[in-house]
């Protein structure tokens, strides 16, 4: 909010008005989810290892040298690295008296402190004092005071907050430069400061692309539903996945076509209410003494088993076949047609 007859209380407010309506979306994105119990959010796990919580904050490390990709195509890779000529123009441009320059350095702060989780870790070992003590950071304050910042447990999507002051702050620097030296001196300082901050970036990102390409698991799976006669949605099984597993149930959905109950991340179906409801009605099925019949009676056409995805293990393809007779595999795929 700019300058203007409102004074700062009144910038303030209104700031604080815009943030509110802002939120309210997701309010409505989530409110049919505020009386089911379990969540589609889970807290960072908060163990001795920083292993376990690295992914989840920006470490001084990965935010100034970034870090090696994951080569497995399927594994986000969280990369918070910003490079260092943009960092330069934080510094750079209040010392030119930039309008703006603090808004640009307040971003980067803000982004960056509260990037960094609720203690400062290097990505090998946890920062300590004189004493042993692990470093408290503001996010812990905020974490303290209710705040749910950390339910996701991803602080370093905070880190876009510091991407953006990053780029007021070189463009208020070119700015700079222009209104001294003219538009050809801004131009010029443009193409060094993009140039070198391109070049850096692309050097680090280099490792993870470009990714490796592979078909996608169990499609030949999903070919023959699409050619299959007759209606009928197909239940992707286990409900409940590791991490992103479910996502091979959305790809596989593109081929056949059909409804499904797969999502990009579910590892709670409680968390979704409309697939907690099936998943009672589905274990009610196949318990009962017509189990095709009555998954019939609530719209399934196939169902499909990914042993990529184990959280429920062996056992349960198990106990499917044991239900619904022998299935037809392809790969680390196993399904059937009711």
């Amino acid at each position: 909010v700019g300058p203007g007859r409102a004074g700062l209380f009144g910038r303030v407010f209104l700031a604080a008005v815009v943030c509110a309506v802002a939120l309210l979306p997701a309010r409505a994105y989530y409110a049919d989810a505020l009386d089911v119990s379990g969540s589609a959010f889970f807290p960072a796990r908060r163990l001795g290892r920083t292993a376990d919580i690295a992914d989840s904050v920006v470490t001084l490390q990965r935010f100034l040298h970034g870090s090696a990709g994951r080569a497995d195509a399927r594994q986000a890779v969280h990369v918070v690295f910003q490079p260092w000529v943009l960092l330069a123009t934080v510094a750079l441009a209040p010392l030119l008296r930039a309008r703006g320059a603090l808004v640009a350095v307040g971003l980067v702060a803000l982004g960056v402190g509260l990037g960094l989780g609720e203690t400062l870790i290097d990505g090998t070992d946890f920062y300590r004092d004189a004493a042993g003590r692990r470093l408290t950071l503001p996010a812990a304050w905020l974490a303290r005071s209710g705040y749910p910042l950390g339910e996701s447990g991803m602080y370093y999507r905070l880190i876009l907050l510091a991407a953006c002051g990053l780029a007021l702050s070189a463009a208020l620097v070119v700015h700079a430069a222009a209104e001294r030296r003219g538009r050809m001196a801004g131009f010029v300082v443009s193409v060094i400061v993009f140039g070198l901050a391109y070049g850096q970036a692309h050097t680090v990102l280099a490792p993870i692309w470009s990714r490796p390409v592979r078909e996608v698991p169990g499609v030949n799976v999903a070919r023959a539903i699409r050619a299959a006669p007759g209606e009928g949605a197909v239940l992707d099984l286990p409900l409940a996945t590791q991490d992103y597993g479910g996502q091979s149930y959305v790809r596989l959905a593109a081929v056949h076509g059909r409804p499904t109950t797969g999502l990009p991340r579910r590892m709670d179906p409680r968390a979704t209410p409309a697939i907690g409801l099936l998943d009672v009605r589905v274990s009610a099925a196949l318990s009962s003494a017509t189990p095709v019949d009555r998954l019939r009676a609530i719209g399934v056409g196939f169902v499909v088993w990914h042993d990529e995805v184990p959280r429920e293990g062996p056992s349960r393809l198990a106990e499917l076949t044991a239900v619904l007779g022998p299935p037809r595999r392809d790969g680390d795929v196993s399904w059937w047609a009711l």
